[in-house]
Formats: C-alpha cells, sequence, structure tokens
C-alpha cells in the first residue's frame, strides 16, 4: 500500500447527523506531522491503544475528560487508504454517523488525497490472542504474510446462520469493506427504532434480518465486521506505517478489539523488506 495524505491547506470537512440525529461536522486536515492526531480542547493529542477506550457498541478515544465518539469507521482509512499525518478537528463530541457505513469519510478523502510514497510494514513479534467470556469468542492477530494484512471474521447468529469470510488488504475491493452498513441486531431493535424519531435512521440505515436472505445479511455483517476490526488496528497502526499479519475474529466484537490492540501496542516490530514471516 501507498502512503497518501491530504493535500495540505485543503482540508475535508464532513457533516451530517450524528448517531443521534444531531447535527455534527468534522474537519479532517494534514496536520503536517506522521501519524493521526484528534484536537481536543485546543491540544493534538496523538491516537493509538492508551486514548481508545470501547464503549457501548462503539469506540471512543478518551483523553481525561475530553472524549470523541464512534471513531472506528473514520480510524478505518488509515489502513483503507494508507492515510497519515491526518488531524480530526470535530465540532462536538460526536462524529457524523452517515449511513452507518465509512462512505461518508472514505469517499471526500479518496478524492482529496496524494499519494506521496511506501508505508513501513509493521506486526506482532508473536501472536497475540484475547478469548471472551466463557470461552465463547476470541480475537487473535499474529504474523503471517510480510506484504498484507488479512482479515478473517467467523460470525454466528442465532436463527440467521453462520458466516465466515477472509478478506486481504491489499486484494479486497475497499469499497466492499468501507460501504458495508452496520448490522441490525438483535431483531428487536427494528421495533424500538418507531419509538423515537432519532432512532428514524437507524431504521433506513441499518442492515436488518429481514430485508434479505440469510447469505446475503451474514454477507453484509461479515464485512461490517471487517470494518470496525480495520477501525481498531487504525488506532494501532503507528505513523508512515501499515499493518500485515493476520487477524482472526471469531464472533468478537469492539470490547475483544480494544483489548486486543493494547496487548498489541508494545509488541510492534517493523517487518524489514524481505523478511520471512511465519505462515500458517
Amino acid at each position: 500500500m501507498r502512503r497518501s495524505f491530504l493535500e495540505p491547506g485543503k482540508p475535508v470537512v464532513v457533516a451530517g447527523k450524528d448517531f443521534f440525529h444531531r447535527k455534527a461536522e468534522v474537519r479532517l486536515e494534514n496536520s503536517g506531522l506522521p501519524g493521526w492526531f484528534v484536537r481536543l480542547q485546543g491540544t493534538d493529542v496523538p491516537i493509538n491503544p492508551k486514548t481508545m477506550k470501547y464503549e457501548l457498541r462503539r469506540v471512543s478515544l478518551v483523553d481525561g475528560k475530553r472524549s470523541i465518539q464512534v471513531i472506528e469507521h473514520l480510524l478505518a482509512l488509515r489502513l483503507l487508504l494508507g492515510l497519515d499525518q491526518v488531524r480530526i478537528v470535530p465540532s462536538s463530541r460526536w462524529v457524523p454517523y452517515g449511513d452507518s457505513s465509512a462512505r461518508i469519510f472514505f469517499d471526500p478523502c479518496k478524492s482529496g488525497m496524494r499519494t506521496v510514497g511506501g508505508l513501513r510494514h509493521y506486526s506482532v513479534a508473536g501472536a497475540v490472542t484475547v478469548v471472551g467470556d466463557a470461552e465463547k469468542s476470541w480475537i487473535t492477530y499474529a504474523p503471517h504474510k510480510a506484504d498484507k494484512l488479512v482479515v478473517r471474521v467467523h460470525i454466528d447468529y442465532p436463527s440467521l446462520g453462520i458466516c465466515d469470510r477472509t478478506f486481504e488488504f491489499p486484494g479486497t475491493k475497499l469499497e466492499d469493506i468501507a460501504y458495508a452498513r452496520t448490522q441490525g441486531w438483535p431483531r428487536h431493535l427494528w421495533y424500538a427504532t418507531w419509538l423515537w424519531p432519532g432512532f428514524w435512521d437507524h431504521r433506513r440505515n441499518a442492515v436488518w434480518p429481514h430485508q434479505g436472505t440469510s447469505d446475503e445479511i451474514l454477507d453484509s455483517y461479515a464485512r461490517h465486521r471487517a470494518l470496525d476490526i480495520l477501525g481498531a488496528l487504525g488506532g494501532l497502526c503507528p505513523p508512515q506505517g501499515t499493518l500485515v499479519g493476520k487477524v482472526e475474529s471469531y464472533c468478537a466484537g469492539h470490547a475483544l478489539d480494544m483489548k486486543l490492540i493494547q496487548l498489541a501496542y508494545p509488541l510492534l516490530a517493523e517487518v524489514k523488506e524481505g523478511k520471512k514471516l511465519a505462515t500458517k
């Protein structure tokens, strides 16, 4: 993947509604410094696993009492597009939610960025695994191929079915992941969206089980899960770098993603050109 950045002096401004249907806006600009930062109350806070936190159904960036919510779809651009030296300037604590995918950020950044060179490759020195409650879910990040990131997603939804998909970067069409909308799950949340006008957008934007065949819905859910994984890894990714190796997620979610990147953070090492990593 090539390293890219936004044109200096030409910020990308994304406006819309947040998760609660309130007006929200975020400005993405070239910071001039390697890495990703978020401007919180006038201070540039580096984005890394130390400043990322799991909250209910989302990932937030937290620095003391300052925070920005639902950041995972934006951070995924770090691996999808190779974007570097980005400063996020939000207008409020919640960024625009769009159609629940990364499209609202992906399209304007892709058209407004410039490719400048190659990215350094990083991976963990050894396998890192996090297991959920009762060992029913887990996620692991391990050395694999030196030139790409492999993401395997295994999901299992009661009464809907099982899906096991593998995505490779580079390789997988980026829009297939960036445009994947969120899961309309559990099913009963469909009825909850009728109770409050602020949630009406979720009835339209989420992918609900009754809106297609089981295979179609599961495929969409697997692609959105891959997007969320890339969002977590975007916070793990070093400045001027990208991640390689293999991530396998078995019925996992945001909570395990955050634990994984926190454990993997001190184990990251640059993969030198020509070095062979373990495969499996």
